[in-house]
């Protein structure tokens, strides 16, 4: 392999057009021949050399947008024996910036006149492709290129960090040139192919197409940015027969007006990859364009893609894998397998594990990361990070992704996809221009499951929202298993999801930049005038302790609560908080249950498993709410002497009076029902500490929950509320009933 052989391609026809440049915002467009883009990679590496008095390894960097520049930097560092490290001209701030150039030692940094940066390398202003043309002259002395080697890292491309700052991936011309070659043979790019650029070439998916169709003589159409607006108009115009782009785009040109006597296309298929794909989405693309979208998998450490879905598939088989979704086969010069534990290949077909991949193409490591770059490439495999499978279909093996391995939610020890579920909603709701799924903390199963919608129109979009997560709440999303469905759903506008420069949305951000707002919705029921009710879990002890004095200031010293009683009780049951604004103001508390306990327990302390709840049952049809207080309650604490233990036939004509204020509570109708509760149970000497009510419980039962076709609040007041919010709860929860375990507020003045 000879730096010559590949200039020497550039020069067999001089002529041809090699590149077309779009600048987008000057509205500006130009060409350069192969014969002009020789002249300028020599021109430029011999430049390096001269001029700059850079030696064999040193590193240049740059900072543009795409344009023709940047493939002329690249080849003529990749060729000529220099590093080459790319930065982001949209999102690199100076602290980036500055690290990059310091971790990677660059001797030089070109950039645009207006981009002010604060940084310690030489800098060289370069405007344009024309500027730069002036700066380097012409000089085509060739031995610059003895320099040349295959091995050594000639391309620092920065992975987006989760945490930190990003790593440098190390890409030597070897690993870059096999990775276009598996590129142009998968998409079987030719000297007539006119591929249309429109992701950002300091990026590994540009950066690969660019060079596979300059190696095999075909011509670029390179825009400095993508524009929805025009994206077609530019295809159409320039007859681009290629192109390739992200999820993010597919979604915009499915919502484009587009007639194709106006504008005819001439793509024969469009890569699609960098980030989850939509079967969803992809078919609409398919059924508005009659454009394929073709499905590639890889990264930055494979230098772009390890698997590619097959472009000459005939019609049923293409449609298969799209529903499928299916990122391919294994391209030619890499070889991917499933790994399972300890690092070995699962052969079975279905069997879930990490990608891995092996190759020609894959990275020589993350520079100055030698611990990660050991962790990541080891046992002969660059460790994607990737759960997913493999199936035999028509005796080829395809391979299917089910998440990032950091990105798997995994609820109550079970691995939950997000990519299915983000399909599935997908293919549900019609509103959202797309839904992204992430885990969020919960106290008892590790992480629920949360979405995040992005609305079409984000400015009328409540009605859906609320009717969306009506329907999660009710578990009626065709599709998804109630143990797959989210527990919330929150919008959120374009703006506010962060994204890498190719659209790739980065879900662990996602994940810490709405995690407060998720656990929050996760925890509400609503809310009436006054004041707002939500789930108070174990892992809050300030509210839980001033729960505790909340009760213990409304009940008689008998009932009271301890921090420890109340935190067993919001770990097997709930714990219901009244809030007005961010001041606990008043709480209740109770569990899931199974009826029969309900109907045979023979005491307070026998239901409740001695009031920590560890009795409840999370499959149990009936809520039974056992106890609730506020700072406004006003209950008896004065001594209390029994006389003699009344009958359940006082009890019962005690009741039917009607004049016990807390009998009266519950037969009020509430909560949108048409009428109160009944009595359900009367327990006589059901808890021997409670003297007011003269030891007896009383069950209260609510009308069916099923029947409760529009929860609501009803009344601006603090005690109603918490019942009815423990109501609302145990419908979204699926219970059936709902029984309170409650007591006789003033037997003791009238019966003792």
């Amino acid at each position: 392999m000879k730096a010559n052989d590949f200039l020497e391609k550039f020069n067999e026809d001089p002529g041809k057009i090699a590149l077309v440049h779009i600048d987008v915002e000057k509205n500006v467009e130009f060409e350069i021949s192969y014969g002009d883009l020789y002249k300028k990679i020599v021109s430029l590496a011999n430049y390096f050399y001269g001029s700059c008095k850079l030696k064999k390894g040193d590193t240049v960097a740059y900072i543009f947008e795409n344009c023709p520049e940047v493939l002329i930097f690249n080849l003529a560092c990749f060729l000529s024996g220099l590093r080459v490290c790319p930065l982001d001209s949209k999102r690199d701030s100076d602290e980036i910036i500055n690290f990059k150039l310091s971790e990677t030692k660059a001797r030089i940094l070109f950039k645009r006149d207006n981009r002010e940066v604060n940084v310690k390398s030489k800098i060289i202003n370069v405007d344009d492709y024309f500027s730069l043309v002036k700066l380097i002259g012409e000089n085509l002395d060739l031995r610059v290129f003895n320099n040349f080697s295959p091995d050594m890292p000639c391309l620092i491309l920065y992975t987006s960090g989760t945490t930190g700052h990003p790593k440098g991936a190390l890409l030597s011309f070897s690993n870059l040139f096999y990775g276009a070659k598996q590129v142009g043979e998968w998409f079987k790019i030719t000297s007539s192919d006119i591929f249309y650029l429109v992701l950002p070439l300091h990026h590994i998916n540009s950066t690969t197409f660019s060079n596979s169709v300059l190696f095999n003589g075909g011509s670029l159409v390179i825009s400095s940015r993508y524009s929805r607006s025009r994206f077609i108009e530019d295809a159409s115009k320039y007859k681009a027969t290629m192109s390739s782009i992200v999820a993010t785009i597919n979604i915009d040109l499915i919502e484009e007006d587009f007639d194709p006597k106006v504008t005819p296309l001439k793509f024969k298929y469009i890569q699609i990859g960098s980030a989850p794909v939509s079967p969803e989405h992809v078919l609409r693309f398919y059924k508005k364009y009659g454009v394929r979208l073709i499905q590639g998998y890889g990264s930055t450490e494979t230098a772009l893609r390890a698997t590619g879905v097959p472009v000459g598939l005939g019609e049923n088989f293409y449609l298969k894998l799209v529903e499928k979704n299916s990122i391919g086969k294994a391209l030619s010069e890499n070889k991917v397998v499933i790994l399972g534990s300890g690092d070995q290949v699962i052969e079975k077909p279905g069997g879930e594990g990490e990608l891995g991949v092996s190759g020609k193409n894959v990275m020589q490591g993350y520079l100055n990361e030698p611990e990660e770059t050991k962790k990541i490439l080891r046992n002969g495999y660059f460790h994607t990070g990737d759960l997913g499978y493999f199936e035999e279909i028509d005796g080829q093996k395809f391979f299917f992704l089910k998440g990032r391995l950091k990105e798997i939610i995994i609820k109550g020890g079970v691995n939950i996809s997000p990519v299915f579920i983000e399909e599935v909603l997908r293919k549900n709701f019609s509103w959202a221009r797309d839904f992204i799924v992430v885990g969020f903390p919960d106290y008892r199963l590790g992480e629920e499951i949360g979405a995040v919608a992005l609305p079409k129109d984000e400015n009328n979009f409540k009605e859906d929202l609320e009717k969306t997560k009506e329907l999660l709440s009710q578990f009626k999303i065709k599709g998804l298993s109630r143990y797959e469905t989210p527990k919330v759903i929150v919008a959120a506008k374009e703006t506010d999801i962060p994204r890498t420069a190719t659209g790739k949305i980065q879900k662990v951000k996602i994940k810490e930049k709405l995690k407060a707002e998720l656990v929050f919705e996760s925890k509400m029921i609503g809310q009436n005038e006054s004041f707002i009710y939500r789930i108070i879990s174990p892992d809050e002890p300030g509210l839980l302790e001033k729960a505790v004095k909340i009760h213990n200031s409304a009940f008689p010293k008998g009932l009271s609560l301890d921090l420890e009683t109340i935190i067993h009780r919001a770990t097997n049951g709930f714990v219901i908080g009244a809030f007005e604004k961010d001041d606990l103001k008043g709480v209740l508390t109770g569990f899931r249950i199974k009826e029969s306990l309900v109907k045979e327990g023979k005491d307070w302390a026998e239901i409740t498993g001695s009031s920590r709840f560890t009795t409840f049952d999370p499959h149990g049809e009936v809520a039974l709410l056992c106890s609730a207080a506020s700072v406004t309650s006003t209950e008896a604490n004065e001594t209390i002497v029994i006389e003699k233990t009344p009958s359940e036939k006082e009890i019962k004509d005690y009741i039917s009076d009607n004049t016990d204020f807390v009998v009266k509570f519950h037969k009020k109708a509430k909560a949108g029902f048409g009428e109160g509760a009944h009595v359900y149970r009367i327990i006589l000497n059901g808890n021997p500490n409670d003297l007011q009510s003269l030891k007896t419980v009383v069950c209260f039962e609510y009308p069916s929950l099923d029947d409760l076709k529009k929860p609501q609040f009803t009344e601006n007041k603090i005690g109603l509320g918490l019942v009815e919010a423990a109501i609302i709860y145990a419908k979204n929860q699926g219970a059936k009933k709902a029984i309170a375990l409650s007591r006789l507020g003033e037997a003791y003045k009238y019966l003792k």
